[in-house]
């Protein structure tokens, strides 16, 4: 599946933001919906949203991180 493969490449740490000083990720329809999957993307809620939360890394550091994603959703 893409979505877990993308979110996999993502070298950065996994998990709600709880006013960290660290970059975060989460998949955000797990966290907000996950016992009601289906009725969150009956709202157009995608399971592919990725949640994320900036911290204090070096800018340079997170673009190379984020790019790299991108490239391997870009095939």
């Amino acid at each position: 599946m893409l979505q877990a493969r993308l979110f996999d490449t993502l070298l950065i740490a996994k998990g709600p933001s709880l006013v960290n000083t660290f970059t975060l990720a989460s998949p955000y329809i797990i966290l907000a919906n996950y016992v009601q999957l289906d009725w969150a993307e009956s709202f157009g809620v995608k399971m592919y949203i990725v949640s994320g939360s900036v911290g204090r890394e070096d800018t340079d550091v997170l673009i190379k991180v984020f790019a790299r994603m991108l490239k391997v959703a870009d095939g």
